[in-house]
């Protein structure tokens, strides 16, 4: 019913005519947002509003492509919506857009947009007219730096361009006389600003003129270095500094040293004695995390720690058809072979069958298949023979693997669950866990299902899987700042090579890994779930006997652990959807 509503979903959307849209639009798709469209300042697009939305449009745009389920960009997110406060007056020039890549309503206009990684921020300047004329730019966590960042690119293109709606942010020449310097200003213009400034590479003064562009048909601003000789004739001494003039009068109204009430007067002055203003601050999100109830209530919480092959399902879909499939024309180089890689480790190691917690007398043996794992096994079978093929040619349409993969999936059944609901790994709310808890699952599951089969076999070489889940991440992984730490931890801080000696370092390296993982997030208030904290893995709740009275790690009790927890694997549809709170006395 739910991939019924989806479809229909999906149809009514691609049938609707695409459209201009502006602050407050709540943007189509399947998938949560970071952003509150009813709120904050920013754009929400999606794929049948992007396209009129930016090209043509007669302001410029910067766009924020993010993924909800990444967690760099929900760490970048109160960074951005400061960001976009920041600069909510230069909307006659400029404005603050997202989309959300992570949503398959989107794929057409973020692939279009060649977006491989999270949070990517471009620059589109006026009248753009495709995806090509997007400029990226760096996804800073500052807001100041991401306003002076912009600034840049805005200066740089009205130099480019003159546009004569813009604001001028040239020099003063040496003017003579009080008509010169009212020069190229409309006549309509009642009142000229000057913001004198020490050093000419200083931006202060575009943003001033960017601040106040909204009241450019009443108030025009220009700058000028400390050396004018206007400097002298208006006994300017400290800098910067602004005078006003109002049109037809040589003495100044206004003469000040700028400082944070600068903006305001001059608002007041361009809109008249009886105007007011309202100053918005704004501060940066953050959550309190809820005391965790655990040590009190053990029982409560083993119930919520399970793995699922519902997520594992969902992730690796995701894993192999999203992420390979983004951004890119082709798949080629490194990155055909990092997923013919993956792909192998997928067909030779992928879970089909479970192993229950406890013994129960009379279970039949086909009653321990995952009958969903087992038709995903065969497409990833199918998958490896296609990639043989192809290969040695160098790369690989990535049309073409959309095509293989679907049709591959269609002939058996389509054993990918991606309208369900997550389960173990679904979030307290909709934007936390699931994607990225899923393919740790997967993972951690794979090496435990390889080196149970395989440990009595002398030639079994762990390393070869670790290398495999490595060289995905590096190829396809969406999320960049987490890439990058995955790929440092694995090549720097917690190298394979030295790691994995013998066949079962292969499960304790991933375990090994994880937990470093979750002591650098433990506290982040963007991307923990507060119904998940990220324990050192296992938590005591779990398994009792796998820390000594030090609190450290007995490393074979934890192997036991590992072993019956990630190979007792609850099937698609086993589990109901209440979710149990682990907070409850």
């Amino acid at each position: 019913m739910l991939l019924q509503v989806g479809i229909l979903f999906t149809l009514f959307a691609s049938s609707c005519s695409a459209k201009k849209v502006d602050y407050g639009y709540v943007p189509l798709g399947h998938n949560p947002t970071l952003y509150d469209a009813a709120t904050e300042p920013i754009i929400q697009l999606d794929d049948v509003t992007f396209a009129d939305t930016i090209y043509g449009a007669d302001t410029a745009f910067i766009v924020e492509y993010y993924a909800d389920w990444c967690g760099h960009c929900r760490a970048f997110a109160p960074f951005w919506k400061q960001f976009a406060t920041l600069v909510s007056d230069w909307r006659p020039i400029v404005k603050v857009a997202v989309i959300n890549c992570a949503d398959p309503f989107n794929d057409r206009t973020c692939n279009d947009n060649n977006i491989h990684s999270y949070p990517t921020v471009k620059y589109f300047p006026r009248r753009s007219s495709s995806a090509r004329n997007g400029v990226p730019l760096e996804a800073l966590h500052s807001g100041d730096g991401l306003r002076e960042q912009l600034l840049v690119k805005v200066r740089d293109e009205y130099l480019a361009n003159r546009y004569a709606d813009w604001p001028n942010p040239d020099f003063l020449a040496n003017v003579r006389t009080y008509g010169e310097l009212w020069t190229g200003t409309p006549p309509h213009v009642d009142y000229l600003a000057v913001i004198f400034q020490r050093e000419e590479r200083g931006s202060v003064g575009v943003q001033m003129m960017l601040d106040l562009s909204k009241y450019r048909q009443r108030i025009a601003i220009r700058r000028s270095v400390y050396s004018h000789p206007l400097t002298r004739v208006l006994r300017i001494n400290q800098f910067p500094a602004v005078v006003v003039f109002r049109r037809d009068e040589a003495i100044a109204i206004f003469n000040s040293r700028l400082n944070s009430g600068t903006v305001s007067k001059l608002e007041q002055i361009a809109m008249g004695p009886d105007f007011t203003t309202t100053t918005t601050t704004t501060t940066m999100a953050t959550t309190t995390m809820p005391s965790w109830s655990c040590r009190r209530n053990p029982e409560k919480c083993k119930e919520l720690y399970y793995v699922s092959e519902t997520d594992m399902l969902k992730s690796v879909r995701y894993a192999l058809y999203n992420e390979v499939t983004r951004g890119s024309h082709f798949i080629q180089g490194s990155n055909l072979t990092a997923l013919a890689n993956f792909v192998e480790l997928l067909a030779n190691h992928f879970p089909t069958r479970r192993s229950p917690q406890r013994k129960v007398r009379g279970t039949a043996r086909s009653n321990l298949n995952l009958q969903h794992s087992i038709r995903a096994r065969a497409v990833f079978i199918e998958l490896r023979s296609y990639l043989k093929t192809r290969i040695s040619q160098g790369r690989i349409p990535t049309s073409e693997w959309e095509t293989q993969f679907k049709e591959s999936e269609k002939r058996h059944f389509s054993p990918f669950p991606e309208e369900a609901n997550w389960q173990h790994c679904r979030g307290s709310t909709p934007m936390l866990r699931g994607y990225t808890c899923g393919l740790w699952t997967s993972f951690h599951a794979m090496t435990v299902h390889a080196y149970m089969e395989q440990f009595k076999n002398s030639s079994f070489r762990g390393l070869r899987l670790l290398h495999s889940i490595q060289g995905w991440v590096q190829s396809f992984f969406g999320c960049e700042n987490c890439k990058e730490h995955f790929m440092d931890m694995t090549k720097r801080l917690l190298p394979m090579e030295a790691k994995v000696k013998k066949a079962q370092d292969v499960i304790f390296y991933l375990w090994e890994a994880h937990n470093m993982v979750n002591r650098r997030l433990h506290g982040d208030t963007m991307t923990e779930d507060p119904e998940f904290p990220k324990y050192q893995f296992p938590a005591q709740f779990l398994c009792n006997n796998c820390t000594d009275k030090q609190h450290q790690f007995d490393k074979r009790e934890v192997k036991n652990f590992l072993v019956n927890y990630y190979t007792s694997i609850k099937p698609h549809n086993s589990i109901a959807g209440r979710r149990i709170s682990a907070g409850a006395a």
